[in-house]
């Protein structure tokens, strides 16, 4: 299961694996504060929103890891701090396969 929060949220229990998605980190708090697993910059997006889907795409050894790590950690938080939460429902929806772009792009797998 993948959630979203904003870094200034408070920390909980069930936030499981919590991954930093942001090109820069929050000056404000530390990473003890944050409780930040792992810190994700690259798939940070670069542009705006209507380009971050493309953006992924070409990110693919990345989102690769993403699954595998919420499969493993059963639970996943991703944690941004810019105030485009956009690009953030836009990465979480990738990973959840609820893109209409992806599932179009990804063609017929049975005959």
């Amino acid at each position: 299961m993948i959630k979203i929060k904003k870094a200034s949220e408070p920390v909980s229990d069930d936030d499981g694996f919590r991954i930093l998605v942001d090109s820069t980190w929050p000056v404000e708090f530390s990473r003890d504060e944050l409780k930040i697993n792992a810190w994700f910059k690259e798939i940070a997006a670069e542009k705006n929103t209507e380009e971050y889907l493309s953006q992924l795409k070409k990110k693919i050894k990345l989102i690769k890891h993403l699954k595998l790590l919420e499969r493993v950690k059963k639970q996943l938080t991703l944690v941004y701090w810019s105030e485009k939460k956009g690009n953030v429902l836009i990465l979480k929806n990738y990973l959840d396969g609820k893109s209409r772009v992806i599932r179009s792009s990804v063609g017929r797998i049975h005959g």
